[in-house]
């Protein structure tokens, strides 16, 4: 397995390939390829980043600013 792909490209891959699995009829390697997407789609998200970054960008497009 690859290990300079980030949880990000790895969810996308799990997707894309369960699209293509779908497609041609072959559903349980589909469904495997969906569950690896789902694993990956939330597995680096850090709700302390998440806020900070909201907050940065409140604080950029103020009402006066964006008007």
């Amino acid at each position: 397995a690859r290990t300079d792909l980030s949880d990000e490209d790895r969810c996308f891959l799990g997707f894309a390939a369960g699209k293509i699995f779908n497609d041609i009829k072959e559903y349980d390697k589909a469904f495997s390829s969906y569950e690896m997407g789902n694993r990956f789609k939330n597995a680096s998200f850090d709700i302390n980043r998440f806020r900070n970054d909201v907050d940065r960008l409140i604080s950029i497009f103020t009402a006066e600013r964006i008007r």
